[in-house]
């Protein structure tokens, strides 16, 4: 498999007056095209953080990081803004749906900003994917928290991103909605074949990936 990801010597430091907290410590890895990556560790080992600066949702304090060999970590704005609507999706705990919109409109949402015509075999497809082909007309409040999650799910994979970041995507869920998120996954990973990284408190969702990281205090143990 090809270098999808490669982080070179991350680390990330939050400054509060005169107090510096150094939460990931120089990070080195590299993710494979095709990969399912979890990544697991206690409370304030530094998981979500080191998930933020692999997508460009945070900035480094140092280091780098790759996307395909090009340097995310040196974007300005503009750029990984663009990044992130057509290459990166992102899943996190909460589903972050629009009340005011459908099950459709919210997995469209994202690619209002993009140019082009809206793909209506796409969304078909992506309902299709997570189950939600019967609900496309359905609100969030019409849906279970588990519903509602693999709306979120079908937006992330709508623009065909290279590579999916998911933060405790079933931490708010119970464990047979958790399973059947952790399905989803599975198949988007093995079906159509695209990139995730994971955060995870679950050992045992831990073990759905294809490769799991285990991090303390910072760092990749």
């Amino acid at each position: 498999m090809m270098e999808l990801i490669k982080a070179v010597n991350v680390r990330k430091t939050y400054i509060a007056g005169t107090v510096e907290t150094e939460v990931i410590r120089g990070i080195d890895l590299t993710i494979k095209k095709g990969e399912f990556v979890t990544i697991t560790g206690p409370s304030g080992s530094g998981k979500s953080t080191l998930l933020y600066l692999l997508s460009g949702m945070e900035p480094l304090s140092e280091g780098k990081v790759f996307l395909e060999n090009e340097d995310i970590s040196s974007m300005d704005d503009k750029k990984i803004s663009l990044l992130r609507r057509k290459d990166i999706a992102f899943v996190f705990q909460f589903y972050n749906l629009l009340s005011e919109m459908n099950v459709t409109d919210n997995v469209l949402l994202p690619s209002l900003i993009l140019p082009g015509a809206i793909n209506t075999n796409r969304i078909k497809e992506v309902l299709k994917v997570v189950g939600l082909e019967k609900y496309e007309r359905s609100y969030p409040y019409e849906l279970s928290g588990g519903q509602q999650q693999r709306a979120a799910i079908a937006r992330a994979i709508y623009s065909n991103p290279k590579v999916i970041f998911a933060d405790e995507p079933t931490g708010n869920l119970d464990s047979e909605n958790s399973q059947k998120i952790m399905d989803i996954f599975v198949k988007i990973n093995k079906e159509l074949g695209t990139t995730i990284v994971m955060v995870t408190h679950s050992e045992k969702f831990a073990t759905f990936g294809t490769r799991t990281i285990q991090m303390g205090d910072g760092r990749v143990c």
